[in-house]
């Protein structure tokens, strides 16, 4: 009984009963997001077009409810090598985005030159190369990626995670500057965005005295705005090159509402994972898009969820990203193992979704897939580092 009492103080002290609420939210919006899953795939007018990324889905919740559930991270050096992964990973994809990209030369016409010299395999003659990737969606995965690697490139040398790897803080900036190179090129304005306002996320969470930086910055947009409104107007045509400002909100906003016929009519279980394209043109027809644009999402990582899974499934989300906050938010505080880990990784999530504001990286793409590890990551090192204090504390 005594023993019972000295370990209750102990858990109370490490606050580790309100990690566990977190993680408990966490796995709760990971199985309902898995159900959706299900659900989706049997409501889909294409369910053999469905079923791999409901698979991949389904894989992705179920990894988030096994690191809640049980320690993945045995070791301390799990969480150096996860990071060690995540630096490797991320060089490969800065080279197949690279290799593999559609460059948008209508956007960023005097770089054409530039795209033509550089290194592609879309001329082999292998099916789907030819079409290459939609520098968007490239856009997105380098802007979390780029985002997580800024913020291990900050990390001291002598704390937990990188104490064993020295080599990784330069690599981890050499991929920053990579990442954020290839997001300019890819012309993608959302995931310059998320890149930039995740950075400065890190460096707020680091020295609050940063925050002077984008309250400054947005009290001269403010000026701007009423003092020469069209200077201001000027910057941001120029910044979006091949639309006005004006064109583009319409466009986004008429996407949306026809995304919002879709959740109506479909609320509870989605119209299914890649058949946006088929339904969305045709039963909810665009105002100004035309079908002559190609649209394979919803542009929004909420509006696209909720049509895609139903309105469950975009709770589900929304609930397990919560808990995903939360958590790294106590790990980060309680300067455990997990730290260094939930810091780089939760920043990459702030990316995730900024970049899902006005773009997304869909759950019926393999570009979901940085969702998924920056989930299990934050939760396996929570976990991990929960263990290791509770039990130094203890002895």
């Amino acid at each position: 009984m005594p023993n019972d009492t000295g370990h209750s103080a102990v858990s109370r002290r490490l606050g580790l009963e309100h990690s566990a609420s977190s993680l408990t939210v966490t796995r709760l919006g990971a199985l309902l997001l898995g159900m959706s899953f299900i659900v989706s795939l049997a409501a889909s007018p294409a369910p053999w077009r469905s079923f791999p990324w409901t698979m991949l889905g389904l894989c992705g919740a179920g990894s988030v409810v096994l690191a809640s559930s049980v320690r993945v991270f045995h070791r301390p050096t799990a969480v150096d090598r996860y990071l060690g992964g995540l630096v490797a990973v991320g060089y490969l994809l800065v080279l197949a985005g690279v290799l593999l990209a559609d460059w948008p030369e209508q956007k960023s016409a005097f770089l054409t030159p530039l795209y033509a010299h550089l290194p592609t395999l879309r001329g082999l003659p292998l099916n789907g190369l030819a079409a290459g990737v939609q520098p968007n969606q490239i856009g997105g995965v380098l802007a979390v990626i780029g985002a997580c690697a800024f913020n291990l490139g900050l990390t001291r040398p002598n704390s937990t995670v990188v104490a064993g790897r020295r080599m990784l803080r330069p690599a981890a900036w050499l991929l920053c500057g990579l990442c954020v190179a290839v997001v300019f090129l890819t012309g993608s304005r959302a995931a310059l965005v998320a890149f930039t306002a995740a950075a400065m996320a890190t460096l707020i969470m680091r020295d609050r005295r940063w925050v002077w930086v984008p309250a400054a910055a947005a009290f001269a947009l403010g000026l701007m705005a009423l003092l020469v409104p069209d200077v201001l107007r000027a910057i941001s045509d120029a910044f979006l090159r091949d639309e006005t400002a004006s064109t583009k909100v319409m466009a986004r906003l008429d996407i949306w509402v026809s995304a919002l016929q879709g959740i109506e009519d479909h609320a509870f279980t989605g119209i299914g994972l890649g058949v946006f394209n088929d339904i969305v043109p045709l039963r909810y027809p665009y105002e100004t898009v035309g079908l002559s644009y190609t649209v394979s999402q919803a542009h929004n990582i909420v509006l696209d969820t909720a049509l895609a899974l139903g309105v469950p499934g975009c709770l589900g989300l929304i609930t397990m990203v919560s808990g995903l906050v939360t958590t790294s938010i106590k790990t980060i505080r309680r300067k455990s193992l997990g730290s260094s880990l939930s810091t780089c990784l939760l920043m990459g999530l702030v990316a995730y979704f900024i970049f899902g504001i006005t773009d997304s990286l869909p759950l019926s793409n393999p570009s979901s897939l940085t969702l998924w590890f920056c989930s299990f990551g934050i939760i396996a090192g929570a976990r991990g580092s929960q263990v290791d204090r509770f039990r130094n504390c203890a002895l």
